[in-house]
């Protein structure tokens, strides 16, 4: 009996191997006559497969010295083949064992370790398999295929983690990204560095090619502070776009001049942006000159600030062509603009229009205002407090004007700096204050160092001429204040009466008084003092002066200079006499009263 067996193996392999040229081959093809030269063993059927040695992970492992290059097919863990390289055992393919094939998904799921290619849309998570270290080596890729609203998320199953944290990884529209198992966590095969998760690009290979879709997508899905990043090029905005965001948001181009955003049909009679919530502009080129004739018509303006209190807005580093007005403040808010360029703007380039909200804190500095009709116009707002300095107005005909004051409807504001600007000296530079006012509207602006315009800080001079009123010395020793009617008077910031001025800002400042001019008493060889006294205090003094006087009823000229620090707003100055003896009269006929501060 174990003879016939022999036998018949004998005759089955004869019938099924041939040996061509030391090429073995094995085969259940009668008609194939040769082997190939190349191969020392070839398979060759046309009705069976290959089957190498099928082992468990475990089993895999406990093979003993495996020799590089050999193979084996795993059962369990992640299916597959797997070839022993010299140090560890490598799937032949990554996601060896799954299904190459496409898997679309539009909810939330549990992926499979067969689903090694997924193509998602929708806002869903997707969470990755339970692997461990049999599975390492199994990746899986997954792609948004949505839209730009769409946000599909990731996260690894359980305890696991990707790439160290539970964090979940966001894929917006066309990002993909492979997670690959190693020893029952996953790593992601590409690590993008540097650029965080909230920065968001727009340009045509991003998730995002215009700003309508990345700010659709924000008004969705922004959970922090995030930078909305401009590719090169012209972005074009046929809509309005409102900006009403839960976290700060900023523009921002690539460089300056780099990132431009124009008008296109259908803005006409639109601004580019209102901004309801926090927005910083930054590096951008607003060019009005792409839409025909936009710009020419009322609200045809780049941007429209429109938060509320306590909203924080900037605009630095940008420059503005050719709109109705570049920039238009419409509440109250804290906003810095800085560093910028605007040209030939119709309307003011920046308006002040925040109404009767209170609290406005505005500041304009660095930036430069070309051949613009009007350059800042401060029209509406409440309390406000405002600076514009170091800027440059560059007027291009004598109607334009570089700062328009509208106090019917800006007063009163906390404080008003303008300071350290230049002007070319054609057209206007400020126009709307009036500092010679008693009621003191407009003496809190602080307007100094500006070339091309006089400083305007608070002074005035009284000039008396020929007066006949008389001071008596009820009392000898006693002072009184001196009695005269003022001829005439020059103020700014000072309020005016007769032998009375009274300091109307509230930032304080040192005062130089000079005072001259020519007394008579109606006695001879009397001595009397003069000095100013601070808010009707007799004790209060500065510059007492002190002259005998021989002869009585003729003028005796007189002259001081007084140095007063920290002048305080509604701090008053007048001239007290005194004299020694009881009942003596003095007349002061003339007086020049010039008060200077700094």
């Amino acid at each position: 009996m174990l003879k016939n067996v022999f036998l018949y193996c004998c005759y089955f392999l004869l019938t099924i191997t041939k040996v061509h040229s030391q090429t073995v081959v094995v085969t259940d093809d009668s008609t194939y006559l040769s082997g190939q030269s190349s191969a020392v063993l070839e398979l060759k059927s046309i009705t069976k497969g290959f089957l190498p040695p099928r082992v468990t992970a475990v089993q895999k492992l406990a093979i003993v010295s495996p020799v590089a290059g050999l193979l084996v097919y795993q059962t369990d863990g992640t299916p597959g083949y797997y070839v022993w390289t010299g140090t560890r055992w490598d799937p032949l393919v990554s996601g060896l064992g799954g299904n190459s094939a496409p898997v679309i998904k539009t909810t939330a799921s549990s992926l499979l370790k067969t689903e090694t290619l997924v193509l998602a849309s929708n806002d869903i998570i997707l969470t990755l398999p339970v692997i461990a270290s049999a599975d390492n080596g199994l990746s899986i890729s997954i792609k948004n295929i949505g839209t730009y609203t769409d946000l599909v998320q990731v996260k690894a199953n359980g305890t696991a983690t990707i790439d160290g944290t539970t964090t979940l990884i966001n894929h917006t529209r066309w990002q993909a990204r492979t997670y690959v198992a190693f020893e029952g966590n996953w790593l992601l095969k590409e690590k993008v560095n540097g650029r965080t998760t909230t920065e968001y690009e727009v340009s045509p290979n991003a998730s995002w090619t215009t700003i309508p879709q990345a700010l659709a997508y924000l008004a969705v899905h922004m959970s922090a502070p995030s930078v909305l990043r401009l590719g090169s090029g012209i972005h074009f905005l046929s809509a309005t776009q409102t900006i009403n965001l839960p976290y700060f948001l900023n523009i921002t181009g690539l460089d300056f001049r780099e990132s431009t955003i124009s008008p296109a049909a259908g803005l006409a009679g639109s601004p580019m942006f209102i901004c309801t919530s926090q927005v910083y502009f930054r590096y951008i080129k607003f060019d009005a000159t792409a839409l025909a004739n936009y710009g020419t018509a009322v609200n045809e303006d780049a941007i429209w600030l429109a938060g509320g209190t306590n909203l924080l807005y900037g605009v630095e580093s940008n420059e503005f062509r050719n709109f109705n007005k570049a920039i238009v403040v419409k509440n109250n808010m804290t906003i810095s603009i800085f560093r910028n360029n605007i040209f030939n703007s119709i309307g003011p380039a920046i308006e002040i229009a925040a109404g009767a909200t209170t609290g406005l804190q505005f500041k304009v500095s660095e930036t430069n205002f070309v051949n613009c009709a009007t350059s800042i116009r401060l029209l509406s707002a409440l309390n406000s407090s405002l600076a514009i300095s170091n800027c440059t107005f560059l007027v291009g005909s004598p109607a334009q004007v570089c700062i328009d004051y509208i106090p019917a409807t800006f007063t009163p504001f906390v404080s008003l700096f303008i300071a350290n600007n230049t002007w070319n000296i054609a057209g206007i530079f400020i126009q709307g204050f009036d500092f010679t006012r008693s009621d003191g509207r407009d003496a809190n602006a602080y307007i100094e160092n500006n070339t091309g315009d006089p400083d305007h800080n608070p002074l005035c001079k009284i000039n008396v001429v020929n007066n006949v009123s008389s001071t008596t010395f009820f009392t000898g020793n006693v002072w009184y204040k001196a009695n005269w009617t003022n001829t005439s008077s020059i103020t700014s910031k000072w309020s005016i009466a007769d032998n009375r001025i009274t300091y109307l800002t509230q930032n304080n400042r040192d005062a130089i008084m000079m005072i001259t001019g020519d007394l008579s008493i109606d006695a001879a060889n009397r001595t009397v003092s003069i000095s100013i006294v601070k808010n009707g205090i007799a004790s209060t003094q500065y510059g007492e002066t002190t002259f005998r006087l021989t002869a009585s009823n003729l003028p005796f000229q007189f002259a001081t200079t007084i140095y007063i620090q920290n002048v305080s707003k509604n701090d008053y100055y007048e001239v007290w006499v005194r004299g020694t003896n009881n009942g003596d009269k003095v007349i002061f006929q003339d007086v020049q009263w010039l008060t200077e501060t700094r």
